[in-house]
């Protein structure tokens, strides 16, 4: 049809594909159906970098405390002041380079770290 009218068809640049996997994953597919100038392209790579915001990686220093706090056992529904200071006092005896000041420091790295483990 587009032959016999003589009209050429407006076909896309590219193709960008956004697939989320079911444990929060993403991945992005982009398709070129023609060469891109860097002028072209940039705009584009900052479309991806926003579709896919980088994270920190979580480090092993990290996930020690993590790993301390699941092996303490499940956190407590009441006494949970008790279960946080002596948890603090055996991180402290444990690991006298990285020791925390208070136990609410120890508390609030392990909810920061599990909110981060989370949201991957």
């Amino acid at each position: 049809m587009f032959i016999l009218a003589g009209i050429k068809p407006t076909l896309p640049s590219y193709s960008i594909v956004q697939e989320v996997s079911s444990y929060g994953g993403k991945k992005i597919e982009l398709k070129f159906f023609r060469p891109f100038s860097q002028k072209e392209f940039i705009p584009l790579f900052k479309l991806v970098g926003k579709l896919m915001p980088r994270r920190k990686k979580i480090k092993m220093e990290n996930l020690k405390v993590n790993k301390f706090i699941e092996e303490k056992g499940p956190i407590p529904l009441k006494a949970k002041m008790k279960f946080w200071e002596e948890a603090w006092q055996e991180w402290n005896k444990t690991y006298p380079k990285e020791k925390y000041a208070s136990s609410s420091g120890l508390r609030m790295a392990y909810s920061r770290l599990k909110k981060k483990i989370e949201s991957y």
